[in-house]
């Protein structure tokens, strides 16, 4: 059973985000929904194509780490965690928040590879702005980053 609001991963590899099942099977072009949202339109195994937002595919890859959980966050969205850490969290299709040490969020900063926290800039978060589907595997790494670094 799982908690209210989170997700689950079923015995054959479909995630199951609430009531929408995605099939992680092959890939057709990115295309954009009426709200213009960027989406990966994927194929059941009887042929139906199901979208895939960028949020879910975020879920769908960092939701299959060891370990890893997934629940609604406190502040809205969706939030990773190891264990009692939280990995961080994601605001829909449009921005990911990251927990980092201060020298890392520096050396993030300098690098460009995020920007200070858009509420707590003076903290050890980062923020990063998805601007579309091409980000997916950028906010992944940060995520992989925060999974992989060594926790005190």
């Amino acid at each position: 059973m799982t908690e209210r609001g989170a997700f689950r991963r079923t015995r054959d590899d479909t995630d199951v985000v609430g009531h929408v099942v995605i099939l992680t099977n092959d890939l057709a072009p990115v295309r954009l929904g009426e709200d213009r949202t960027p989406f990966l339109v994927r194929y059941s195994d009887r042929g139906e194509t199901m979208s895939e937002s960028v949020q879910q595919q975020i879920v769908r890859e960092v939701s299959s780490w060891p370990d890893v959980t997934i629940a609604e966050h406190r502040f809205g969205g969706i939030e990773f965690r190891l264990g009692r850490r939280e990995l961080g969290h994601l605001h829909g299709n449009r921005l990911a928040d990251l927990p980092f040490p201060v020298r890392v969020r520096e050396q993030l900063v300098a690098a460009g590879r995020a920007s200070p926290h858009h509420v707590l800039p003076q903290s050890g978060w980062v923020s990063y702005r998805i601007r579309d589907v091409r980000d997916v595997a950028h906010v992944v790494a940060l995520f992989r980053l925060n999974y992989e670094r060594p926790w005190r």
